[in-house]
This record gives structure tokens, C-alpha cells and sequence, in this order.
């Protein structure tokens, strides 16, 4: 008798113990598609990037989601007479760490930061192929470019703002730069502006109306992304599911690799569902996917997303006053971009562009985009590679500018 029910709760227990590892299993499969859910309805992902890649057709609506006029996605040229006299200015966040006048403790040299001269071409491309452009202002510790003349001869073109004069300290946190570039409107900036990176370049002639349209009487930036984009409601689970999966994933670290960077891009879509308190708002369907290119943007937006950042997240100290990078702070262009394109329905434009890393840059690459970026990634940059991105660089964008030593 004790041996048949010894026996019955043994065959029990294994029962449970089963149960319990196939529940498991379940609510672990359940968290990585939920993670993953991007892969959903490939037809409507095809439709949505033919639709970003051509003009808007108000008489088809093949896309089976909200109506087209919802969808903010278009090829709407301003006429170039609208933004004729719309001074428009570019602007830079850089360093150069190989400047020994530079504080060792605070700006601690790269393995990454050899010499190509990135800034070089990137200002000879903006005067070759935007010459449009009013003035060119670089954000940066440093007291020069070491390639440009003295500061005084090239103020009417190009203008220095020291880091500390921005935002009243030194710091090394391009973040924290970039959420106070509101100020630059103390120094002289136009409201329009189109922000650079080093290392970002125009491949190709390009106009006003390629940045900035008219909408509802003012001159507003197109939001420029070139991916796939959607409003679906399980994007919400998607999305907050994706930012535990990098806040897991990055931990305690503050090691600046590529999931630190989604963790940051990622935690700026959260804010903005919680901004909007609903759902069916408009981000990337594969949040990973940004366009690291030259953006448009105005002064003003900007000053409107430090306030959103500063009442709305927990750690605005991060985003907008950190001396130093943190896990916790927001990417400024994607957050600004899709937090403007669902509050006024921006207009998405896909100008044609190209990312390339420094590492695996070939001699014979095609350069004639509309924008590129040459990254150095997260790997060790060798002299080599640095010199060959040098004669890719020269040899389009050979011209020497009136501002160079």
C-alpha cells in the first residue's frame, strides 16, 4: 500500500517537474518573439519601403493600415523659391583627441582615433556639393582644426564654439552636446541647420528643398530615414521588450559598443509612447535600423525636446547636462526625428545613402550618394586602413578649399 502511493506521488511529481519546465519554455519563447516581432507581414515591410522610396499615391491603398494621408511618407518638393532667402547653416560636434592641449583625464585618446583627416573632407564636401550653406559652425574643445587657418581668417565661413561656452563645462558626452545645441542660437546660428558628424559627407550636388519643405506657412526638415516604418499597436510590446533586452544586455558596462548604442536609441522610442500615451504612433518597425547620415533640424525643435527630455525622463541629468557618456541617456536625432514626425506628421523623405566602415573600405567603393558616412565601428583603426580611407577621401574630394592651410 505505501510502495502504490509512494509510486503514485513519485509519478506525480515527475508530472509537475515536466509541466513546469514546459511552462518555462513557453513564457521563454513567448519573451523572444515578442522581442523579435518585426518579422510580422512581409508584404506590408516590401509595401512600406516601396512607399518611403517613391512619391505618395493618394489613390492606392495597398497597404491595408491607416489611410495614406496618415502615413507621412512622400517626395514633396518645396519650390526652391520658398526657401531662397531661408538662411540654413551646418553644424558639427567635434574632437580631435591627438591635441595635446586637451585634458589626458577627461579626453582619453582612442585606439580607434587614427589620423584620416575625416573633418577635412567633410567640410570640402559640404562647400563642393551644399555651397548653399551660410556658415558652418564645429562644436569642440579645441582651439582650432589643425587643417584650417587662424580662427579670425575664416569666421565669415567657419565658426569655433568651444565646448565649455555652450554648455558652461567641459565634458566628453556628444550626447549632452547635442541635446543643448539650442544654444547656438547665442552665437549666431540660423533656426535651420543640417548637423554633422565628422566622418559624415555629401556625395553628391544637393538642394534646400532636398532638407527643408514648407508646411502650414513655416519652413520645417523633412524627417530623412530610409527604412521601413510602421504604427502597428504590437510595436508597442515590441518596443519595451527590446529596450529590457539591451538594458540586460549592457548591464553595469558603460563599454561603448554597438548594443549601447540601441539601448540609447531604443529608451528614446519608449519616452515617446509615453509622451503620446497611445500605441499606434509611427517609429521603425526594425528599431535597430538608423540612418547615420547628415540630418536637417531646427533650433527650435530641439530646445522643445531638451524640455520634453528635461519634464518627461527620469534621467534628463544624463541626457542633458553628463560630463561623461551613461547608459541611460537618449539618441537627440532619433528621438527628435519621431517625436516630430507623429506630433505635426513630418514628411519621411529617402534621400539615397550609404554607411561604409573605415575597416572594410575597399579602393574601388561607390561613392556617389547623396549622403555617406565613413565609420571607424568598434574596432581598432591600423594605420593602414586609415591611409587607404584617406585615398578614397582625397580622391573624391580632391579640391582644396580657400579655408585650409
Amino acid at each position: 500500500m505505501k510502495t502504490t502511493v509512494a509510486k503514485k506521488f513519485s509519478t506525480f511529481g515527475i508530472l509537475v517537474f515536466l509541466f513546469s519546465i514546459i511552462f518555462i519554455l513557453f513564457l521563454l519563447k513567448n519573451f523572444f518573439l515578442s522581442a523579435s516581432k518585426f518579422t510580422i507581414d512581409e508584404k506590408i515591410n516590401d509595401q512600406f519601403e516601396k512607399n518611403i522610396s517613391t512619391p505618395q499615391n493618394k489613390e492606392k491603398d495597398n497597404i491595408k493600415i491607416n489611410k495614406p494621408s496618415e502615413i507621412y511618407v512622400g517626395d514633396q518638393k518645396t519650390a526652391e523659391e520658398d526657401l531662397k532667402n531661408v538662411p540654413i547653416d551646418v553644424v558639427y560636434k567635434y574632437i580631435d583627441l591627438r591635441d595635446k592641449k586637451l585634458d589626458p583625464k577627461l579626453h582619453k585618446k582612442s585606439s580607434k582615433d587614427t589620423e584620416n583627416s575625416e573633418i577635412k573632407y567633410s567640410i570640402r564636401s559640404v562647400l563642393k556639393n551644399i555651397p548653399w550653406v551660410r556658415k558652418i559652425f564645429v562644436v569642440m574643445p579645441n582651439e582650432k582644426i589643425k587643417y584650417f587657418k587662424d580662427p579670425i581668417e575664416i569666421k565669415d565661413k567657419i565658426v569655433y564654439v568651444k565646448d565649455k561656452d555652450l554648455v558652461g563645462f567641459d565634458g566628453r558626452s556628444s550626447v549632452v552636446f547635442e541635446f543643448n545645441l539650442w544654444r547656438l542660437k547665442d552665437f549666431g546660428c540660423s533656426e535651420n541647420f543640417i548637423y554633422f558628424n565628422d566622418d559624415f559627407f555629401v556625395g553628391e550636388p544637393l538642394e534646400k528643398s532636398d532638407f527643408f519643405y514648407k508646411k502650414d506657412g513655416r519652413i520645417v526638415p523633412f524627417t530623412l530615414y530610409s527604412h521601413c516604418i510602421t504604427n502597428k499597436p504590437y510595436m508597442y510590446e515590441a518596443i519595451h521588450n527590446k529596450c529590457r533586452f539591451y538594458q540586460l544586455k549592457t548591464g553595469n558596462s558603460n563599454i561603448q559598443n554597438s548594443n549601447y548604442y540601441f539601448r540609447r536609441v531604443i529608451q528614446g522610442y519608449v519616452l515617446i509612447y509615453k509622451i503620446f500615451d497611445k500605441k499606434d504612433i509611427w517609429l521603425p518597425k526594425y528599431p535597430e535600423q538608423t540612418t547615420h547620415n547628415a540630418k536637417p533640424f531646427l533650433l527650435s525643435d530641439i530646445k522643445e525636446a531638451y524640455d520634453i527630455i528635461e519634464k518627461n525622463y527620469e534621467e534628463s541629468d544624463d541626457c542633458l547636462r553628463a560630463r561623461s557618456p551613461t547608459k541611460n541617456q537618449i539618441i537627440m536625432q532619433t528621438f527628435t526625428d519621431f517625436y516630430f514626425l507623429n506630433k505635426e506628421k513630418r514628411l519621411i523623405k529617402n534621400l539615397d545613402n550609404g554607411y561604409f566602415q573605415i575597416t572594410t573600405l575597399e579602393e574601388d567603393i561607390n561613392l556617389n550618394l547623396d549622403l555617406f558616412c565613413i565609420n571607424t565601428g568598434e574596432e581598432v583603426v591600423s594605420k593602414e586602413m586609415a591611409d587607404r580611407a584617406i585615398r578614397i577621401m582625397e580622391n573624391k574630394f580632391p579640391q582644396k578649399t580657400i579655408y585650409e592651410n
